[in-house]
């Protein structure tokens, strides 16, 4: 369709999907990549379609290109998911970066094998999981944070390592009861445990862990 025609001409020769400018140059984003493959998967499922193995190709050696290699920070330190921002927040120390790079490569089927090994020595080398609270952290900085139950985290790293296949190395079904106790208390997702605020968001990875998961069967109808 012609639909799909204009989303496929902001593939780049990178093998991602990108409308920003940076010294007269159009790039590719993490973010585009994300929203142009889940909008290519939306439109392949209406028409009955796939995307094309030459594309998936391009967008998986993308992603593989954005799993930091670096040695050195303020470099994005090995294994973690990054973008091309001038804010280092959500270049790499947000986790949402971690989170669409995952769904970019569950939506294309990729084979994993190649990103689950650094991905879980990012997470154990920089203690993004916390065992005392049984949560993954929601950025880089809130590592340590001891006693802080981090919903949000749990909600992106979570699905990170459901989806690169990694859920063996940790106490998952300790971890599932304790994302579906705090849903049943508050009948929505928080941030993190003394937050009151409502964000939207957290609402969508919240419900989006839960059903890909399969937790959301587990709530009742009146949650």
């Amino acid at each position: 369709t012609a639909w799909k025609t204009e989303i496929l001409a902001n593939n780049h020769a990178d093998g991602g999907f990108g409308t920003r400018i940076k010294n007269e140059e159009i790039q590719s984003t993490v973010v585009e990549t994300y929203f142009a493959v889940a909008c290519l998967q939306e439109l392949n499922r209406a028409l009955n379609e796939i995307i094309s193995t030459p594309y998936i190709v391009k967008i998986q050696t993308f992603v593989e290109n954005h799993q930091s290699a670096f040695t050195t920070m303020p470099n994005p330190v090995p294994g973690c998911f990054y973008e091309y921002s001038d804010y280092t927040s959500r270049g790499w120390l947000d986790f949402q970066i971690d989170w669409m790079a995952c769904q970019i490569l569950e939506m294309i089927q990729a084979d994993i094998a190649g990103f689950k090994t650094d991905f879980l020595n990012f997470l154990t080398t920089w203690e993004i999981y916390l065992p005392q609270d049984q949560c993954f952290v929601p950025t880089f900085n809130d590592r340590g944070s001891a006693g802080k139950y981090f919903y949000s985290g749990t909600y992106l790293i979570g699905d990170c390592i459901r989806i690169l296949d990694l859920e063996a190395n940790y106490p998952i079904t300790n971890i599932h009861e304790k994302v579906v106790d705090q849903f049943a208390k508050g009948s929505y997702f928080q941030g993190i445990n003394i937050s009151t605020e409502r964000d939207l968001s957290i609402q969508f990875f919240g419900a989006h862990y839960l059903n890909r998961t399969g937790l959301i069967t587990t709530l009742s109808e009146a949650n």
